[in-house]
């Protein structure tokens, strides 16, 4: 098992390479309009073993029009860029984003869907 994650990990890491320029030209251009962009963003087993890995280049990639969408599946472990850092446990989402200048937080569960900006994503500082 701890094989089969290591190759997950290492071909994640791969793709996160690939997608580099592609993050800078959609961050670039979300930053000028006051769009979407994602500050950081967290996969895994939140808590005691905090069994995390980053990413935000993987979400950056796919907002389009300042808006970011991930349906509802089994998992997002077999998303590009994203790999199961724990397998058989619970697995969460963890997004803080930036949108019209305002800074916003989500955590949604592995199945769930994702939408993103969201006004009560919004956290007052």
């Amino acid at each position: 098992m701890a094989a089969s994650i290591e190759k997950a990990k290492q071909e994640a890491v791969e793709a996160i390479k690939l997608m580099k320029s592609n993050y800078e030209r959609i961050t670039d251009a979300e930053n000028i309009k006051g769009g979407l962009v994602i500050e950081q963003a967290w996969y895994g087993v939140f808590g005691v073993s905090n069994k995390l890995i980053d990413v935000t280049i993987p979400l950056q990639c796919l907002v389009h029009n300042s808006k970011l969408i991930l349906p509802s599946s089994e998992t997002k472990s077999q998303m590009v860029g994203f790999y199961d850092v724990a397998i058989g446990e619970k697995k969460q989402l963890s997004v803080r984003y930036k949108f019209r200048n305002a800074k916003h937080e989500t955590i949604v569960d592995d199945s769930e869907v994702l939408r993103i900006p969201k006004q009560n994503h919004r956290v007052n500082s």
